[in-house]
């Protein structure tokens, strides 16, 4: 299990588990859930663009802190 922000670019992850105010607005607007797959599209330390569901997010380094995954 690491931070998502651990990931590099082109993996593919399990969302372990997300905590924090910021990743509810994920669940809630993006449906990112725990136990689902997304996608590193790119991670240049400020913040990564990850895909999920044929969307692609931006998130910024400091919500990917308070996502755990495992690297598929």
């Amino acid at each position: 299990m690491v931070s998502l922000t651990e990931v590099k670019k082109g993996s593919l992850c399990k969302v372990l588990w997300m905590i924090g105010q910021n990743c509810s607005y994920l669940k809630e607007h993006f449906h990112i859930n725990e136990e689902e797959d997304i996608c590193v599209i790119n991670n240049i330390g400020s913040g990564l663009i990850i895909s999920h569901d044929g969307r692609s997010i931006a998130v910024s380094s400091d919500v990917a802190r308070e996502i755990k995954v495992a690297v598929c």
